[in-house]
């Protein structure tokens, strides 16, 4: 074991000094984390809509938060442009945060005074033989052909998400429905029969430069991706769909019986 050479003066930490410390930075990183957990949920719910001014000194006082937790919290959340910091003009909210049920594409925002809208572009439209992993899923031959359609759906003139969808030729809609709110609605006005429940898995990615320049986000983001079956009540898929949407501007919401 060496030893401190002669004259040298060995630093000794005490553990309690130490751990005092550590605690008290694990402290003001909870309590930025709390306030930013409470803020961006007051931001998602429409109870601080676009536009609301966020004072230092009240979110003090109403959080019991140092300064300094609530300026992390402030600053975390400008990160992901949910809310814009100016000098000498304060902190104001300056985007909303949409919510997706489980059974939707997109939805209606119940807690603003307007409701959004919504904009589908079509970038690609092809058929092509069913690649073979999604045969099983829309139970189709090897031979048969799916159409690929491929969009951007802006909310509010934003960026919100892509979809790709593949639908069998054999099974294409009757009719197209503009609106992409009410899943059920459109789904038995193109097809003539009711939707069931809708098979929907969501994981988090990193967004690759082509999705990235689609939705005006840096390569990287975050983004929610769901892959979805769509099915009749008749039990024949009509479609399986792999949706991007933006991870700063999106959450799911499901339902338990």
């Amino acid at each position: 074991m060496p030893h401190p050479a002669h004259g040298a003066t060995a630093a000794v930490h005490h553990p309690r000094s130490v751990n005092g410390s550590a605690m008290r930075r694990g402290e003001r990183q909870s309590s930025a984390r709390r306030v930013y957990d409470v803020l961006r949920t007051a931001i998602r719910q429409g109870e601080l809509p676009r536009g609301s001014s966020l004072v230092e000194e009240h979110l003090i006082h109403a959080m019991s938060a140092s300064r300094q937790a609530v300026r992390e919290a402030l600053q975390a959340l400008a990160t992901e442009g949910l809310v814009a910091r100016r000098r000498r003009v304060g902190t104001t909210v300056s985007a909303s945060i949409m919510t997706v049920a489980a059974d939707q594409l997109m939805t209606l925002d119940e807690h603003r005074d307007l409701p959004a809208k919504s904009e589908i572009e079509v970038l690609e439209v092809r058929d092509l033989p069913c690649p073979p992993w999604l045969r099983e899923r829309l139970i189709l031959g090897p031979d048969e052909q799916v159409r690929m359609t491929e969009q951007v759906i802006r909310v509010d003139g934003e960026p919100a998400c892509t979809r790709v969808a593949y639908v069998p030729l054999t099974r294409l809609p009757s009719s197209s429905v503009e609106s992409v709110h009410d899943l059920a609605s459109a789904f038995e006005m193109s097809f003539g029969v009711a939707m069931a429940p809708v098979e929907s898995l969501v994981e988090a990615v990193a967004a690759d430069p082509m999705t990235a320049e689609l939705l005006d986000v840096p390569a990287g983001s975050p983004l929610l991706v769901r892959e979805s079956l769509i099915s009749g009540v008749d039990g024949i898929p009509r479609e399986v769909c792999y949706m991007h949407y933006r991870g700063d501007r999106f959450c799911f919401v499901s339902q338990s019986v």
